[in-house]
């Protein structure tokens, strides 16, 4: 299993000053999935993208599913919750990742019924996985404006019974470049 909190930070790191809270939507998604795509390279594993609905597997060496990743920066939270996070339910993988950016007004909601989900289906096929969710939203850090992401994890090996915090990093947005005078 990979260190999730390890493959956060390291998403961090790389994502600061890369992205701004109203770049194209394509291009953010890109750079996200370019990250990790990076990273499971770099791990020996065969990166897979667009495998049945989900944004992106990393496969081991007996071609079983080790991490599932899902990525979604725009849509309602109740549309997310019935496509993004029910894909990534319905695949079978040791480890799973969901990327979203709820409000900060919607994000207690969001987990719990992400987490309702999630329990529904462990109750009926009992698997042995690892949930981690990556919430993004705007904010500013020494008047700069800036991206508060926060790990929260569930599964395996602990009790899925709630969503435990593991970090939060503030990262700065890029700085976007002004318009070239004609």
């Amino acid at each position: 299993m990979f260190d999730l909190k390890q493959l956060f930070e390291r998403f961090c790191e790389y994502s600061n000053e890369k992205l701004y809270w109203d770049m194209d939507s394509g291009e953010w998604t890109k750079l996200v999935l370019d990250f990790f795509g990076q990273e499971g390279k770099s791990r020996k594993v065969n990166v897979e993208s667009n495998y049945m609905l989900v944004d992106q597997v990393w496969r081991g060496t007996r071609h079983e599913i080790l991490l599932a990743l899902e990525h979604e920066n725009k849509g309602d939270m109740t549309e997310i919750l019935n496509k993004e996070v029910e894909h990534l339910i319905d695949l079978r993988a040791l480890q799973k990742i969901g990327i979203f950016y709820p409000s900060e007004g919607d994000e207690k909601d969001f987990l719990d019924k992400a987490l309702s989900k999630i329990m529904e289906r462990k109750e009926a096929i009992p698997l042995q996985e690892q949930y981690a969710l990556i919430l993004g939203r705007s904010t500013t850090k020494a008047h700069r404006r800036a991206i508060r992401f926060h790990l929260r994890t569930c599964g395996f090996p602990l009790p899925m019974l709630e969503w435990k915090m593991v970090e939060e990093k503030i990262i700065f947005q890029a700085r976007k470049a002004s318009p070239e005078k004609v």
